[in-house]
Formats: structure tokens, sequence, C-alpha cells
């Protein structure tokens, strides 16, 4: 009988311990589910801040594009207009060949010198761009841009090479 007792008591005991450690274990798991909630939130608030400041920063990427793709559309028509200009003047100089040779071989110059200036601006776009803090896809495209513009300036720079040497040839 006392026998049965002690282990009546030590039956309590433990079911007061398993409580207990019940308890502690509920307690421990609502810690943990609110520190994960808290984590996720976290978490879900630096990726949304990220993923705005990319976005932002793209943004901007893209009107400095859209910007630099007018000042080379505008620097092309005023490229090409001032060729053809030169070129209706040459006919209309024959008499002041000499002159106008002169004349026309430093505008064209001058516009080289234009052109290369355009070439060191989507050179700092380029730089520029690849310190942005945007995907390399986002960076390629914006890249790709640069570098057509690119290649039209230097297509525009080798006619007026052209124009100069017709210049000193004639």
């Amino acid at each position: 009988d006392q026998t049965e007792t002690r282990y009546r008591q030590q039956l309590l005991v433990l079911e007061a311990n398993v409580n207990q450690l019940t308890e502690r274990l509920n307690q421990s798991e609502d810690r943990f589910k609110s520190s994960q909630r808290t984590a996720e939130r976290e978490l879900t608030q630096r990726y949304e801040t990220t993923v705005n400041r990319l976005q932002k920063s793209l943004d901007r990427s893209n009107a400095e594009l859209v910007q630099l793709k007018e000042e080379t559309a505008e620097t092309e028509r005023k490229l090409s207009d001032r060729v053809q200009s030169l070129a209706i003047q040459a006919e209309r100089h024959k008499s002041s060949f000499q002159s106008y040779r002169t004349r026309l071989y430093l505008e064209v110059e001058g516009c080289v010198t234009d052109c290369a200036s355009l070439l060191r601006k989507l050179t700092l776009y380029q730089q520029t761009i690849l310190r942005l803090s945007i995907t390399n896809e986002q960076a390629t495209t914006l890249l790709q841009g640069v570098e057509e513009f690119t290649n039209s300036v230097d297509r525009t720079i080798q006619e007026l090479n052209r124009l100069k040497q017709r210049c000193m040839d004639s």
C-alpha cells in the first residue's frame, strides 16, 4: 500500500513535470512563431525596400537613356543638317574654292569634335550604368542602347572624316 502511494506521488510529480514541460514547450513555440513572424515581416520589408530602390534606380537610368536618345537624335540631326548644308555650300562657292575648302574643313573638324564629345558622354553613361545597382539584364539592355548610339556616332565621324579628306583632295 505504501509502495502504491509512493508510485502515485511519483506519478503526480511526473504529471506535474509533464504539464510544466508542456507549458514551457507551448510558450517556446509561441515565442518561436512570434520571432518567425517578425523575421518574415522584416525580410519582406527589406525585400520591398530593395525592389523599390532598384525600381527607382532603373527609372532614373531609363530617364537618362531617354534623354541621351533625344540628345543623340538631336545631335545627329544637327550634324546631318550641317553636313548637308556644307555640301550645298560647296556647290555655290566654287569661285572661292580655296577659302571655302579651308572653312569647310574647320567646320567638319568642329563636327568631329562634337562627335568625339558625344562619344565621351556615351562612355560616361556606360560607366554610370555599370555602377548602378541594377540587374545584369537591365544593365545589358541599357548598355546595348548606348552601344547602338555609339556605333551611330562612329559612323557619323567616319562620314565626316571622308568629307574632310575630300576637302583636302580637291
